[in-house]
């Protein structure tokens, strides 16, 4: 699911504990705010690299400013779940 919130939408939505979920920033200067279910514990971190062909995701925004983080997740293994 993709949605685009603009500065006069102040929207909320959930994503469950074990969800992954994306965001990407169209405009310069964005303030972004979310809540989780637990303090940060760097160790218990989990993610899928952005550019995972497994997933194709559409980004509305072709040039990109991506953390170091971000860029080392590993590619999902579909493997892994069978």
């Amino acid at each position: 699911e993709s949605i685009i919130l603009s500065e006069n939408e102040y929207c909320w939505r959930y994503i469950p504990e074990m969800c992954a979920n994306g965001i990407q920033t169209l405009e310069d200067n964005t303030d972004l705010i979310y809540q989780v279910s637990e303090f940060y514990t760097p160790d218990s971190e989990l993610g899928i690299h952005w550019n995972d062909p497994a997933f194709n995701i559409k980004w509305p925004v072709k040039e990109k400013i991506i953390t170091e983080k971000d860029n080392s997740w590993k590619f999902f293994d579909v493997g892994v779940l069978e």
